[in-house]
């Protein structure tokens, strides 16, 4: 198809267009207007000594154990000990489940972020699980007297949930809702002049008659056959 011949295919179908994409943006934007908030909040952990931060060796140093910090930030042990901490029903796992760690590249800190249905519920357990951690590892674990992890930032309630997030749904159902209602109309168009390719075919491939049979051929006007023409009989 050329580019007049797909412009006329999306013009031909614009109010089914615009429909399907009205319909898409409209649907997406208050369907997920009804799932319920969820609010995130992120606490940052210090590991290594900060009077020896200028110290590359030491630096170096609490990057590699941030790694390691942070398989242990994981562990059911000190979900158990937020668990408590909290004094919430919810379990270990859930709240495993609720939370996520992770190095930040190339830096001694280690990010906390944790999840709630509430903006209060989200930063309590993310300082939380940061106070308990850093406490875990100063006062469990062998190394504590080397290299130490403290609080680096407790963040606080955050007004914005980050998701649903129905503006941006709806802004990406209207992209693709128009991509595919124009591919639709396109693929329409091109079938339909597939079709009138295929007729106009067939129509070229009939036997034309002979001249004497065309003269017999049945008048399209009257219906009544037409005499061929000769001498007469006697």
């Amino acid at each position: 198809m050329s580019g007049e011949e797909m412009f006329r295919a999306v013009w031909r179908n614009k109010v089914t267009m615009l429909m399907v994409v009205v319909v898409a943006t409209v649907g997406t934007y208050f369907v997920s207007a009804l799932f319920p908030p969820v609010y995130s909040s992120s606490a940052r952990l210090y590991v290594g000594d900060p009077q020896e931060s200028s110290d590359y060796s030491a630096l170096q140093s609490g990057q590699v154990l941030a790694k390691t910090y942070v398989e242990l930030a994981q562990s059911p042990t000190v979900a158990t000990r937020v668990a408590k901490a909290l004094a919430s029903r919810q379990t270990a796992d859930r709240l495993l489940d609720k939370s996520e760690f992770e190095p930040v590249e190339d830096t001694p800190l280690i990010v906390i972020t944790s999840e709630g249905r509430t903006s209060r519920e989200a930063a309590l357990l993310a300082n939380t699980y940061a106070t308990v951690f850093s406490d875990f590892i100063n006062r469990d674990l062998v190394d504590a007297r080397k290299v130490r992890v403290r609080v680096a930032d407790l963040p606080p309630a955050s007004a914005t949930p980050v998701r649903p997030r129905p503006a941006l749904y709806a802004a990406v159902a209207l992209v693709l809702a128009a991509f595919l209602a124009g591919a639709l109309a396109v693929a329409s168009g091109r079938s339909s002049l597939a079709g009138r390719h295929r007729d106009g075919d067939a129509a070229d491939d009939r036997l034309p008659l002979a001249p004497e049979l065309q003269e017999m051929a049945p008048d399209p006007i009257s219906g009544r056959g037409q005499t061929v023409s000769g001498p007469a009989s006697r």
